[in-house]
């Protein structure tokens, strides 16, 4: 554990943390719950169904007024990916984690996602956003963001506990529904785990996957009991 981390969480009795409220007016009902491990014993996450937008409809992000400020690239040491940070003038900034590859702008929505949200003082909130890339397991996804979080937070430190506003705006619209699980860790950081529906895919055979995910990254991003 770095020592960064290790102070971070004795200060986190500071912290006042409160769950990610994900709401949406897409949102049409909840999907039960997942219980995973926590710090102080086992608790409940919701799981909330946002309907998605339809094949007919553009899958172009709307609604986004950032203004950017300018791109900062961050390699990854021993990885295949980067950290692509758009500074921003307004809103968050936001740090997408990309195959190095390929440093397109923009969300790399796919099947799954997880977002990280922190409020770095007078840098504002920060959000960064990794996806699940083909081919890879779910477990070395969850380590690969964590590692994403601990190089993007030494830029962009944590001071404080995040808000409670939903941040999913920033990813594009999705023609398929999506499952999201959100939680608050000791530190503050807000988390939200966004499973996209695949087409043709059984409804419980998505929602399982979407619990894979879920307790996967609250194993390494402890959920505050």
């Amino acid at each position: 554990m770095s020592s960064w981390r290790s102070v971070m969480k004795l200060n986190r009795s500071l912290l006042t943390v409160a769950f990610c409220a994900l709401s949406s007016g897409l949102a049409f009902g909840q999907a039960g719950s997942i219980e995973v491990a926590a710090s102080d014993g086992p608790i409940e996450l919701p799981v909330m169904i946002i309907a998605g937008a339809g094949d007919g409809v553009a899958q172009a992000a709307g609604g986004d007024a950032r203004e950017s400020d300018g791109v900062m690239v961050l390699p990854m040491p021993g990885s295949d990916f980067a950290l692509r940070t758009e500074r921003s003038k307004s809103q968050s900034d936001v740090t997408w984690m990309h195959a190095a590859a390929s440093q397109g702008a923009g969300s790399p929505f796919a099947d799954a996602v997880c977002m990280s949200r922190w409020n770095a003082g007078d840098k504002g909130e920060h959000v960064l956003v990794s996806a699940l890339t083909e081919g890879e397991g779910i477990e070395g996804w969850s380590r690969r963001h964590d590692e994403g979080f601990l190089a993007i937070s030494s830029i962009y430190p944590l001071v404080a506990t995040a808000s409670d506003s939903a941040s999913d705006g920033i990813l594009e619209p999705s023609s398929r529904d999506r499952a999201v699980t959100g939680w608050a860790d000791g530190m503050g950081v807000q988390h939200a785990i966004h499973t996209k529906q695949r087409r043709g895919e059984a409804r419980d055979a998505w929602l399982q996957r979407h619990r894979q995910a879920v307790k996967a990254f609250a194993a390494i991003l402890q959920p505050a009991g």
